[in-house]
């Protein structure tokens, strides 16, 4: 279910655009008082909104009503409903009201309609508001290319890391209440991931610098706990930005392999994300090589008490904790101060 996301989302990127060979914008040639007009309730029940909803958009960006009926009470006209319409729709796709508004406010019935406005490269990140709730319901209804737009906004405004832990790990929570019984194909959690991870794929092909270690950091996380094993990406990917090798070792893998690589002198942070399976014991057998830092990352994560053995509770703490072991000269003073380890 791509279509209606991209239509909506596109149209804010081509807000000005005007019919091929339209020449300039022209009003409506038939006189709002001559028009089939609308009462508040009638456009409220239209759109979906509340009437005090458009009474807001009146009062805060001039979208009210222009026609009159008798005894001069304010009616909205057809032109009047088409932009409130571009209004709903941009809001919808995550756009700020204010400027939602004002590509409403321009439009004229003569535009492009926004349901034909034709794809091209999204334009750099507008000043747009994104939440987990939007999120989630946006991965609810199926929308993934507007599931995508909007994480890749937030990305862009708070990084990797930032936007996982603010609104793709929350909406996998509200995501995880709803009615468990799905349509065939029709998989939610799956179109967040697909966005942390598509933009986790970006910031790395994004970072074409040499790494500023020769050690690489050992992610560990469960394929099978979706917020922690995407999460994991992210790490790695937000590490590799900062100068830092990473890799992500799926949990389950065979422990001899696993400290065979670890033991290689190319290694030089293990982490185990969230709580995988062994994730204790892989930290005992990584602590026993004595050139390796270990962390248990996340809330959830085992506890062991061990020289070398730190555990770090957010993702934002383990990037500067791991990136100050590897890349110091990325590493700020005063960053990292979250462990909450020995």
């Amino acid at each position: 279910m791509r279509g209606a996301g991209q239509r909506v989302g596109d149209a804010f990127d081509h807000a000005d655009e005007r019919v091929a060979g339209g020449g300039e914008e022209r009003p409506s040639e038939v006189p709002a008082e001559a028009q089939v007009t609308l009462t508040v309730a009638a456009v409220a029940a239209r759109l979906g909104v509340a009437p005090s909803t458009l009474r807001t958009w009146d009062r805060r960006y001039g979208l009210g009503p222009s026609g009159r009926a008798a005894g001069s009470h304010r009616r909205y006209t057809a032109d009047d409903v088409a932009r409130l319409e571009t209004m709903r729709r941009l809001t919808l796709a995550g756009a700020a009201p204010s400027d939602a508004a004002r590509v409403a406010a321009n439009r004229s019935p003569r535009l492009v309609s926004i349901e034909a406005t034709p794809t091209a490269t999204p334009s750099p990140a507008p000043p747009v508001f994104v939440d987990d709730l939007t999120l989630a319901a946006a991965a609810a209804k199926g929308e993934e290319s507007r599931v995508r737009r909007m994480f890749d906004w937030v990305v862009r405004d708070r990084g990797i890391v930032g936007a996982w832990t603010d609104i793709g790990e929350p909406a996998l929570d509200f995501l995880a209440n709803r009615d468990p019984a799905d349509k065939p194909g029709h998989h939610p959690e799956a179109l967040v991931a697909g966005a942390a991870l598509a933009a986790a794929q970006a910031v790395v092909d994004a970072s074409t610098g040499n790494p500023l270690s020769s050690a690489m950091a050992v992610l560990y996380a469960d394929p099978r706990d979706l917020p922690d094993y995407v999460g994991a990406h992210v790490l790695a990917a937000a590490l590799v930005a900062r100068g830092v090798a990473a890799r992500v070792v799926r949990a389950g893998v065979d422990p001899a392999r696993l400290q065979a690589h670890l033991a290689s002198g190319q290694v030089g942070v293990f982490a185990a994300v969230g709580s995988p399976p062994g994730a204790a014991e892989r930290a005992r057998d990584a602590a026993e090589h004595g050139d390796l830092v270990v962390f248990l990352v996340g809330s959830r994560a085992p506890v062991v008490w061990l020289p070398g053995v730190h555990s770090v509770r957010t993702y934002e703490g383990a990037l500067h904790e791991i990136a100050g072991v590897l890349a110091p000269r990325e590493h700020s003073a005063g960053e990292g101060e979250v462990r909450d380890g020995p």
